[in-house]
């Protein structure tokens, strides 16, 4: 539960339910019922990182991706890989493009995490397309949308 409002001796907390449905628990008052709220919109800031380059072709040895919006532009049998962000929240989007002409690139999740391969196991995302992965949970990503090959 996310602490998302406080005033005096009052506090609201919430729980998102799936991506549009949030309950809000009123805390300090002992009998309060929670408040169910559909259609909640979650506006998160945006951050983007263009013309990244593959280094090594392992997770430990990959470029993070530092941005929630990331276009790799070099890419090379020798150096395809990069690296999901660690530590982000449930509902954090990650999109990548791949704007090589000719290679694969790798992506890995974060150590211990998995993005549907397995853990700690990397998808390839071809010359030309993009993969948008959600953190469900704090190991594992949902694939969104996009083209990628296990």
């Amino acid at each position: 539960m996310t602490t998302i409002a406080a005033k005096s001796n009052l506090a609201v907390a919430a729980d998102l339910v799936g991506t549009d449905r949030m309950i809000v628990h009123r805390t300090g008052q002992a009998s309060a019922q929670p408040i169910i709220i559909d259609e909640v919109k979650i506006y998160l800031a945006e951050t983007y990182a263009g013309g990244l380059s593959g280094t090594g072709t392992t997770q430990s040895g990959a470029t993070l991706l530092a941005a929630n919006k990331n276009v790799a532009t070099t890419v090379t049998g020798a150096a395809n890989a990069f690296l999901m962000p660690s530590g982000s929240s449930p509902l954090y989007r990650v999109a990548f493009f791949n704007d090589d002409a000719a290679d694969n690139a790798q992506l890995f999740p974060a150590t211990g995490e998995n993005l549907g391969a397995g853990v700690n196991a990397s998808v390839l995302v071809a010359p030309g397309d993009f993969a948008i992965y959600e953190k469900k949970t704090a190991t594992s990503w949902v694939f969104v949308t996009g083209t990628v090959s296990y």
